[in-house]
């Protein structure tokens, strides 16, 4: 009994057991499909195509506005806010300990140069100095960071982190806190645009809850908030201020307010004609020019200034602009830049920067430092000046003294943070005062004749150490050239006769000068002014000096040439093709002829014989016999020639004839003379010198019948030289007496070989007329 029933106990608690876990099981499963139906309600209504992108655009515009705020105001957006770029101090003005946590970034900073006094040039010279200048506007001053480009990607970034944190917590709020939700695939795109900004929005949902995927739903739409933000920073920074900023030392960034509304142009200063309305300034050897600025677009966007923040040498410029019923304020911060030293320099070249030549009495003999040095920050600017030593005193715009600087000195231009400086090299020279020296060419005497060659001789004088930039250029009445000094004397060279120099000066240039300058007879002095020049360009660059020229003119002078001592003829020059060892060379000048008809330095009497000799006057090869007599007006020139009866001559080496292609033996004997026992002088050309050899085999009567006389000269065609085939049974003469006691014959079989030889065979007897 006790045992049954303990069974029976057993069995139906299990049954009760049973009943109440299923009963269990059907009340939750009913709950959870109430829950899951109602949660898929929610999540229709909630993500619905529509009611995302409601959602969305009032995400959107809440964060539009706020990141537009931030990228007025600080430049861009920061990293820990959502945008791009990663705050580090020193690319921007604040820092993360500020109160209000302000840190606008620098729309324009102080590049990197090496060294510091690079600056402003960016491609000068490694270790050496700027040679900037002002007003040169092509040398950008700093850098430029702000770009609408870069503006509008950092504001997508900071939308797309805004929006995808607003969609999570409004699914944690009306979903599950459990929710996990994906933005992988989430992007944004911004345009500025003149009206506002147009965004695009890619949005693939994906979320879960419990790590399950419960929801996928893509929506992709443009969104369009309006603003005047583009159009704001436009003209308060892109459309000109910026660049403006960078490249015109003149244009005050933070008088631009002021200046836009009241004028419509700013002025600057240009090393080149822009076509803006530039004047020439002729004191200041520049332009100065307007460029106009948007005016009409500023002041219709309702601007103020806000009150500028100067931070350690850097500054804020805040710009307040009235957009709808909210307010952008544009802060633009500019990183303090030095003052932009223009170059230090008087008359430079290789090796320095500046020139004291010590005893001009002009600028050049003086320390006159013009120093112009501007800052691009409208910062004051504090100049001074250091010895060798580098103990600094304080200057103005302008140094004078007397004293002669170092080799070497500091100019220094600064602010109150930062400085640009120059050494200045700095090159001493003594003044050189030049001597001018007239001499004969021909003679090397200081003595004279207008109608010879002149050589204009410079002893510099003193000279500086080292290489000397300068050039001296004097003046000798209208003879002006310049001449390189250097540590010799100095020739400049005429037609010939003068060593050569770095000039080359005609004698008619020379001839010219002296001849309006001096008389033809006795002894001048003459001022001769001269001018030592650095820069042809910079007459500041120059000084001047003057000398007296002493000279004695005589009416001709008294020269023999004694490699070549022919006078010059006049309807004979072919005599000066040729120089004293008879070589052909260029035609010799008139002035290098022995000067025949000058005695005493006074020419002789017209008619008075001059030259009398031979010469190879019509060709290379013969020699005439002339003379000639003095025009009574000239010393070195002869004329009226008369030739000397007598035979036509070969020409020779000591007659100045071409001498390679006559054979020696000839030189000054009648043409194709007969060399006894030697040779024929006219065997092989037509002018019968003997050109390149004699001819030494035989002379041969080429023509018919028998020889009457040897006449060569009249009848050069009736000889030759040599028997030959074609002479067979001519008259021959192998011994060059005239006696033609020869006969050409064909000797045939010869020495044992088959062949012809042809020989002059003597006749049985000579002929009676025996001509030499």
């Amino acid at each position: 009994m006790k045992k049954g029933q303990l069974t029976v106990f057993m069995i139906l608690g299990v049954v009760i057991l049973i009943v109440f876990l299923f009963i269990l099981f059907l009340v939750n499963s009913v709950q959870v499909g109430t829950l899951e139906g109602e949660k898929e309600q929610v999540l229709s209504q909630l993500f619905d195509k529509e009611g995302l992108r409601i959602f969305v655009e009032d995400c959107l515009e809440d964060n539009l506005q706020d990141g537009l705020e931030l990228l007025a105001q600080q430049g861009t957006i920061w990293e820990d806010q959502g945008g791009r770029k990663t705050f580090i101090e020193g690319i921007a003005l604040g820092e993360n300990s500020d109160e209000e946590n302000i840190r606008v970034a620098y729309a324009i900073s102080h590049a990197d140069y090496t060294p510091d006094n690079q600056y402003p040039c960016r491609d000068g010279t490694p270790n050496g100095f700027c040679e900037y200048k002002y007003p040169t506007t092509t040398i950008l001053k700093g850098d430029q960071h702000v770009f609408l480009s870069t503006l509008q990607s950092n504001l997508a970034q900071f939308l797309q982190t805004r929006t995808a944190s607003c969609v999570q917590d409004k699914v944690r709020a009306d979903v599950s806190e459990a929710a996990d939700f994906s933005d992988e695939d989430l992007t944004f795109s911004t345009i500025f645009r003149d009206s506002g900004v147009n965004v695009e929005v890619h949005f693939p949902m994906r979320f879960s809850i419990g790590g399950s995927e419960e929801f996928f739903q893509i929506s992709e739409f443009d969104f369009f908030y309006p603003t005047k933000f583009k159009q704001a920073l436009e003209v308060i920074a892109l459309q000109g201020p910026l660049e403006w900023d960078r490249r015109f030392l003149d244009f005050e960034y933070d008088k631009y307010h002021e200046l836009i509304m009241s004028e419509d142009t700013f002025t600057f200063a240009s090393e080149i004609d822009t076509s803006e309305n530039c004047v020439f300034d002729e004191e200041l050897n520049y332009y100065s020019c307007e460029r106009r600025m948007s005016v009409d677009k500023y002041k219709n966007l309702d601007i103020e200034l806000g009150t500028i923040i100067e931070v350690n040498g850097d500054s804020i410029i805040p710009f307040i602009v009235q957009d709808g019923t909210n307010e952008l304020v544009f802060q633009i911060a500019r990183q303090n830049r030095p003052p932009a030293l223009s170059w230090v320099d008087r008359c430079p070249a290789e090796g320095y920067d500046y020139l004291i030549v010590e005893g001009a009495t002009n600028e050049l003999g003086k320390v006159v430092i013009d120093i112009v040095a501007k800052d691009p920050d409208e910062d004051s600017v504090k100049l001074s000046l250091a010895n060798d030593d580098g103990d600094f005193e304080t200057i103005t715009k302008n140094y004078e003294s007397s004293v002669l600087p170092e080799r070497e000195f500091t100019v220094r231009a600064e602010d109150d943070y930062l400085a640009d400086w120059q050494k200045v090299k700095v090159k001493k020279d003594p003044i050189v005062n030049p001597n001018v020296i007239l001499t004969n060419a021909l003679t090397g005497s200081e003595i004279i004749a207008l109608e010879d060659p002149v050589c204009v001789k410079v002893e510099p004088g003193s000279l500086p150490e080292g290489e000397f930039a300068g050039a001296f250029e004097f003046s000798l009445g209208s003879l002006v050239t310049p001449l390189v000094l250097e540590d010799t004397e100095f020739m400049i060279p005429g037609e010939s006769g003068c060593d050569p120099g770095e000039i080359t000066m005609t004698l008619a240039e020379i001839k010219q000068a002296i001849g309006e300058v001096f008389p033809t007879e006795g002894e001048f002095t003459q001022s001769v002014e001269g001018k030592v020049v650095y820069d042809e360009e910079n007459p500041l660059c120059q000084y001047d000096v003057v000398n007296d020229l002493t000279v004695t003119v005589q009416k001709c002078s008294e020269f023999f040439y004694e490699g070549y001592p022919y006078p010059y003829v006049d309807e004979l020059n072919a005599l000066y093709l040729y120089d004293e060892l008879g070589e052909k060379g260029d035609e010799r000048p008139v002035v290098l002829a022995s000067h025949a008809c000058c005695i005493d330095g006074t020419p002789k009497e017209a008619g008075e014989e001059c030259f009398s000799g031979r010469g190879c006057f019509e060709n290379e090869y013969h020699l005439k016999e002339v003379t000639a007599t003095c025009d009574g007006e000239r010393g070195n020139v002869c004329g009226n020639v008369v030739e000397v009866p007598g035979p036509l001559l070969c020409g020779g080496e000591e007659f100045g004839c071409n001498t390679e292609e006559i054979d020696p033996v000839c030189a000054g004997k009648p043409i194709n003379s007969l060399i006894a026992t030697a040779g024929w002088c006219g065997g092989i050309n037509e002018f019968g010198c003997g050109e390149v050899e004699l001819c030494t085999s035989e002379v041969v009567f080429s023509s018919e019948g028998s020889i009457v006389g040897f006449d060569p000269v009249n009848q050069p065609s009736s000889f030759s030289c040599g028997c030959g085939s074609t002479t067979i049974g001519k008259l021959c003469d192998n011994s060059f007496n005239g006696n033609f006691d020869g006969e050409c014959i064909d000797e045939g079989f010869w020495s044992g070989v088959f062949g012809s030889r042809y020989v002059c065979e003597p006749l049985g007897e000579s002929p009676d007329d025996d001509f030499e």
